[in-house]
Parts: structure tokens; sequence; C-alpha cells
């Protein structure tokens, strides 16, 4: 699986956040956890394009906020900004309940046989396109490269 690269510029997602740990995979339910109840929001409602975001506080805990692109400012929502980066685009095909199979071959195995590094002013993140009826139709994770 090889990525494709696209230069970013900065925006804004605005969504919910759980503090979580890839220890123990205890992501593996609070991220479900924070998905299944920004999708009950009004923020959500109409969008066609969701993100998964991932801010990294040290090798194992991170915040994740499940979210939409948004500019304006809303109370019940928290904020962070996608840096401008360079990022290598893995399409993942395999159904939701398999991504971290993705993550894991994206940090794991290509990022430290591909010539690249990780960009530490970049942030991680998923984005998940939808259709008409809300199925997810796509999916990718963009890591920060340089």
């Amino acid at each position: 699986m090889q990525p494709k690269f696209k230069e970013i510029d900065g925006f804004i997602v605005r969504g919910m956040r759980i503090e979580t740990t890839t220890k123990n995979s205890r992501n593996k339910t609070d991220c479900p956890k924070v998905w299944k109840k920004f999708l009950k929001s009004d923020a959500a409602k109409n969008a066609d394009e969701f993100f998964g975001v991932c801010v990294e506080k040290n090798n194992h805990e991170f915040t994740y906020i499940a979210g939409i692109r948004n500019d304006k400012q809303a109370d019940e929502l928290e904020e962070v900004k996608i840096p401008e980066s360079r990022y290598a685009v893995f399409v993942h095909d395999k159904g939701l309940n398999k991504i971290s199979e993705t993550w894991d071959y994206a940090y794991s195995k290509w990022l430290f046989n591909s010539g690249f590094e990780h960009n530490k002013k970049g942030i991680s993140f998923e984005r998940y396109e939808t259709s008409e009826d809300g199925d997810i139709k796509k999916i990718e994770i963009y890591v920060p490269v340089r």
C-alpha cells in the first residue's frame, strides 16, 4: 500500500474530543464513543465530510477529536487547527473496524522505510467521505511528513 502525497493548506476542525491512549488498545473503544456522540449533534447534520484528528501528547496518549471542517465558532465544540504541511495519504479500504491496521502500517512499516520523517509540526488525521444516505464511501489517513 503506497500513499499519495498532498500539500494541505491549514484548516479548522470543530467537534467533540476524548482523551485516550493506545495502551491496552483503549483508543479502539474510546474513539467510537466520541463518534457516536458527535454524529448525534446538530453540527454533524448535513455534513458529507468528517475528520478524526489525533493530537499527540506523548508516545501513547493523545487527544482525539471527531468533527467537521468548520471556520465558524461554536461554543459546544472543541477546535483544532490542522496546520499546513505535506501529507502522505493512505486510502483505507478494509472496513472501519480494521482502521488501526492502516494506522499501524503507515507508522510502523511505511514511515521507517520511506525515506521521509514524521513532521512533528503537523497533525495526523482521518478523513471520512460519506454518501447522501450517510454511508462511509471513502476513508483516508493523513500522516504529516517532511
